[in-house]
């Protein structure tokens, strides 16, 4: 090799780092080990709770909810229909009227009262019954009236009132419902002599 060429070489080298010798008992750990545990516990805990939450939930089971939605207006029950129509009459020993009643807000009792004999209400003379259906009914709703109890004389007068809310006790009228409320009726005329009450 000539002297020129050797001199190019040594040239070139003397601009290569020497390599840090490294230590082979050396227990330091890396930089970024710490914060990479951090993250590997972090992850772990997370995996752990999100796994352990789902056993945490109970599930029970429930029945209908009739709760109307909110925001909904509260709207009175209405009949739908009856069986005689309202203001027929009906000849017989017995009565049985039929109507089938519904309302609006799915949610609501409804309140019936059933009257004999009235306007206007005598006691002794006119009758009254009550009734309460339960949320969500859907279906007809009958009563049988016979002589039993009937001092007035004939014909009768037979009136269903319904309300979504319960009626007050008001002897004079009877018709008279909580915060006002107008309820639905049917009426219809019984005619009938039922022998007198043996004193």
């Amino acid at each position: 090799m000539s002297r020129s060429e050797t001199e190019i070489m040594m040239a070139a080298d003397i601009h290569v780092r020497p390599a840090r010798p490294r230590c082979a008992g050396s227990t330091r750990p890396a930089r970024g080990t710490p914060l990479a545990r951090l993250l590997l516990h972090s992850a772990r805990e997370l995996c752990l709770l999100l796994l352990a939450l789902p056993m945490s939930a109970c599930i029970i089971p429930v029945g209908p909810d009739f709760r109307d939605p909110d925001g909904v207006p509260n709207s009175p029950p209405f009949i739908i229909s009856s069986v005689p129509l309202n203001g027929e009459t009906a000849i017989g020993e017995t009565f049985t009227p039929t109507f089938t009643p519904s309302d609006v807000n799915a949610g609501d009792p409804l309140f019936v009262r059933w009257l004999r004999d009235y306007p206007p209400f005598i006691n002794g003379t006119s009758a009254k019954e009550d009734q309460e259906l339960p949320p969500g009914w859907q279906g007809p709703v009958s009563k049988n009236f016979d002589c039993l109890g009937v001092t007035a004389p004939s014909p009768h007068k037979i009136t269903v009132l319904v309300s979504d809310k319960p009626f007050l006790s008001d002897l004079l009228d009877p018709s008279r419902v909580a915060d006002g409320v107008r309820p639905a009726r049917v009426s219809w005329r019984w005619e009938w002599n039922c022998p007198k009450p043996q004193q």
